[in-house]
């Protein structure tokens, strides 16, 4: 009888216990997002508002010395998911280039980053003309790939001369996520993920590139690299010729060297291309069209001003006329 009794005893308590952790219950799970995920910011610098939800306490990371926030921590009991409003300062007054930082909102378990691009100063002349590593969105490593018509992962172009009427030529190049930049088989850092590889009959333009007044030096540099299954995999340069144009009409082949200063050989190297514009040149097309199919690939095209004239002087009036024929048309990125 005593057992029973210590073993109803026992039994009460637990159940009352339960019944308190019921009556408690559990903090509900842990939420964070916010109204945006980039902002634009003048050069002047100025303050935007942005709000966080949230029910569990948090704070913001940021290396950027020109942004500042307000809270920059926030501490609360878990509970219901809350309003709360951060004010994203950048500092003035951007004096350089077009600048970009992320800072991140995080809880213990969340997170979000947040972009921010600051426009630089307009009466300095623009050191980035034009980047483009084309790694906006991961292509496919195995067939079937995308082409430029169907896919825009590979825009992921910035730098001052990326305007609304910057526009895409081209046929026969994929976007393929195989054999990269920063393989193995790669002399320079590439920035890896995709890059564009010339089929039959291909080429690839990037039309109306913005330029500056003060634009005159330019050193255009991109990744490449020429393999075959069979056939020579040492790279020609008559077979891989860039152009470049001031009206998308006529065109002007320009040389480039590699870093080795020779002609690599089934392997990635970074090349260079250095010219002089002439006056009043107030943008900038830019062309690559293999003469030989399935062997060359292209990455990491970048344009950048010199302070000082560099190479030879272009002279419009020597080009030759090519068409270009349509421009790429807006897609979407497939899933």
């Amino acid at each position: 009888m005593r057992n029973i009794s210590l073993l109803l005893a026992v039994s009460a308590m637990l159940t009352g216990i339960l019944a308190c952790n019921k009556d408690v219950g559990q903090p509900p799970l842990p939420e964070l997002s916010t109204t945006m995920t980039s902002l634009d910011i003048p050069s002047t610098g100025e303050t935007t508002e942005m709000s966080v939800w949230t029910n569990r306490s948090f704070s913001i990371d940021c290396d950027e010395s020109w942004l500042a926030f307000d809270p920059a921590y926030v501490e609360m009991e878990a509970g219901e998911v809350t309003e709360y409003k951060i004010s994203v300062t950048a500092l003035p007054t951007n004096v350089g280039d077009v600048r970009t930082g992320t800072f991140v909102i995080k809880t213990r378990t969340h997170h979000v980053d947040v972009s921010v691009t600051q426009a630089g100063d307009p009466a300095k002349m623009p050191v980035n003309i034009y980047t483009n590593d084309f790694d906006a969105e991961q292509g496919t490593s195995s067939y079937p790939w995308y082409f430029l018509d169907n896919f825009t992962g590979w825009r992921n172009e910035n730098g001052s001369g990326v305007t609304d009427a910057l526009t895409y030529y081209g046929t026969g190049v994929s976007i393929r996520a195989n054999s990269t930049s920063n393989s193995s088989y790669s002399a320079y850092d590439g920035s890896g993920s995709n890059n564009l590889f010339f089929g039959s009959s291909s080429n690839f333009a990037v039309g109306n590139i913005a330029l500056h007044q003060d634009h005159r030096g330019i050193i255009m540099t991109f990744g490449s690299e020429k393999y075959q299954n069979s056939g020579s995999s040492v790279f020609d340069p008559e077979e891989f010729p860039v152009m470049i144009s001031n009206d998308g009409a006529n065109w002007v082949e320009v040389p480039y060297t590699f870093q080795s200063g020779g002609w690599p050989e089934g392997t990635w190297e970074l090349a260079t291309a250095e010219f002089t514009l002439p006056e009043q040149t107030a943008a900038l097309w830019v062309r690559f069209a293999p003469t030989l199919a399935s062997a060359y690939r292209l990455d990491d095209l970048k344009l950048t001003a010199s302070p000082d004239p560099v190479g030879e002087t272009i002279d419009w009036s020597a080009g030759t006329s090519i068409e270009l024929g349509e421009p790429i048309s807006s897609a979407t990125v497939e899933e």
